[in-house]
């Protein structure tokens, strides 16, 4: 028995359509948050020291109980 009919109408997409950007910033997982007493003054320092990243490199920086996510920039 078939699962798929192959009589349905086949939908035509236009070769013209574009695929969006890529992603400016890409998460980056880190093991540790507030109860390993990690902040986000911390995550700016580890980046900007080890990492050479500047101020306009880093996105975003959540820091949950005990894990955290910085955005970074995908070129760097």
């Amino acid at each position: 028995m078939d699962y798929i009919d192959y009589g349905m109408k086949t939908l035509n997409v236009e070769k013209s359509t574009t695929l969006p950007k890529p992603p400016e910033f890409q998460t980056i997982y880190i093991s540790g948050g507030k109860k390993n007493k990690l902040n986000k003054i911390d995550i700016v320092g580890f980046f900007s020291q080890k990492g050479k990243l500047e101020k306009g490199d880093l996105g975003l920086i959540e820091v949950k109980d005990f894990i955290s996510f910085a955005a970074v920039k995908s070129k760097k």
